[in-house]
C-alpha cells in the first residue's frame, strides 16, 4: 500500500528529529524507528485505529508524545500531520 506524507507532516518529522538530536545523542534514531514501526502498523491495519479528528485516524507513537494523523484513500494512506501532543494546534 502506498503511503504519502504531506509537506507539513515531513516538516514536523524533521523538526522533531532535530529537537530529539539536540536533547540526547541517538534519541532521534529511536524516534525515527518508532515512527517507522507505527507507519508499518498503519499500512498493515489502516482501519483498525480510531478516528481522532474529523475523518482522520490517529496513531500514537509509543514512548514519544506524538500522534500520526492519517486518512485511508483509494490510492493508499495520506499522512496529514505528525503532531506533538503538548503543542497547540493551529
Amino acid at each position: 500500500m502506498h503511503i504519502r506524507f504531506s509537506a507539513r507532516a515531513r516538516i514536523q518529522v524533521r523538526e522533531a528529529y532535530v529537537w530529539y538530536e539536540s536533547k540526547q545523542s541517538g534519541l532521534c534514531e529511536r524516534f525515527l524507528s518508532t515512527l517507522d514501526s507505527t507507519v508499518s502498523l498503519i499500512v498493515q491495519f489502516p482501519s483498525a485505529l480510531p478516528f481522532r479528528y474529523k475523518r482522520q485516524r490517529g496513531a500514537w507513537l509509543q514512548k514519544f508524545l506524538f500522534v500520526i494523523f492519517y486518512r485511508q484513500t483509494k490510492s493508499g494512506i495520506h499522512v496529514f500531520a505528525v503532531l506533538h501532543c503538548k503543542r497547540n494546534v493551529g
